[in-house]
């Protein structure tokens, strides 16, 4: 569902006002209208974020929850400094968070290092996934104690939206569906372990922050979710190449491991995870004919799927 903008640039300044106790702050739309309502707020050399939720009377309790909580675990994220669960102006939760320095990975002139940068962001990303989450699914709301709660209680009734998206891809755009669903099926199949952790849920080069070659922080928790400790992998996977010619996974598992050498994830367990995830977001693109990222799903699940193939085949 897009985003609902049935609020006024008015009342997105009469929010910030009251947050501000009057102050004057300059206001302007930092997002492209096709995800979560986001305004970077100026003034003088400060820099502050507000982040909207999407739909009336939503409300992004859970989004600032996990700030709080990966923040208390060092990771390098935006500080909320201001928080209403149901701000009146925009009949919607409404948060205000500092700014990280710098500028996303994808535009940064100086790739040489973007691969010490997706290392240190894998570090922050292992710490991340450590948080537990009770359930699966979008994190939709807290406990009494502070934890996060998902949608879905378990693994099986999250796993079965993924099943059933095989059904939706036509046989006409070049992947074989017959080995879409198995690999859906050698994914749903997979066990529980340890249980749901928290998951960034879109992580991508895009949202790693960095300033003169160097790693600020990562960015936009608005698709967090409980899943499985390989999710995030596996979107980045999905999206590696996309936006950076040189693939820069094997450097995010390695500072991965560096911060979490107990915990033992294969590259089948990722690719499994990026298919599934491939297949979800193609269809939802198909619902946008014409889209240019219903091709790019296209060809990086086909390709998945021959590194699965490859990967499967018996040495002689």
């Amino acid at each position: 569902m897009p985003p609902d903008r049935s609020f006024a640039l008015e009342d997105v300044k009469r929010l910030v006002s009251r947050w501000s106790g009057g102050f004057a702050w300059a206001i302007e739309l930092a997002t492209d209208g096709v995800s979560t309502p986001v305004y970077r707020l100026k003034r003088g050399a400060e820099t502050r974020y507000l982040r909207l939720a999407e739909q009336p009377g939503e409300c992004r309790i859970a989004e600032k929850r996990a700030h709080d909580l990966v923040r208390d675990r060092g990771v390098r994220v935006p500080e909320v400094v201001w928080f209403d669960p149901l701000a009146p102006e925009v009949n919607r939760s409404a948060m205000i968070t500092t700014a990280i320095p710098g500028v996303p990975l994808d535009r940064a002139i100086d790739t040489d290092a973007a691969s010490a940068i997706v290392s240190l962001a894998g570090r922050d990303l292992a710490r991340i996934n450590r948080i537990p989450v009770r359930g699966y699914g979008w994190v939709v709301a807290v406990d009494g104690d502070g934890g996060l709660i998902a949608e879905h209680p378990d693994r099986a009734s999250w796993t079965k939206e993924y099943r059933a998206t095989v059904d939706g891809i036509p046989a006409g755009l070049l992947l074989d569906r017959n080995r879409l669903a198995d690999t859906i099926a050698e994914w749903v199949a997979m066990p529980e372990r340890p249980g749901s952790h928290l998951a960034h849920g879109d992580l991508d080069v895009s949202h790693l922050v960095c300033q003169e070659s160097t790693y600020s922080g990562l960015i936009d928790f608005g698709e967090i979710r409980g899943a499985d400790r390989a999710y995030d992998l596996g979107h980045f996977l999905l999206h590696d190449g996309e936006r950076l010619s040189a693939s820069l996974l094997p450097a995010l598992i390695d500072g991965y491991r560096a911060a979490a050498p107990d915990v033992a994830i294969t590259r089948r367990e990722i690719v499994v995870q990026a298919v599934a995830i491939g297949v979800r977001a193609l269809s939802r693109a198909l619902r946008d004919p014409g889209s240019p990222y219903t091709g790019f799903l296209v060809r990086r699940l086909a390709a998945l799927l021959d590194e699965l193939a490859i990967s499967a085949a018996p040495t002689r």
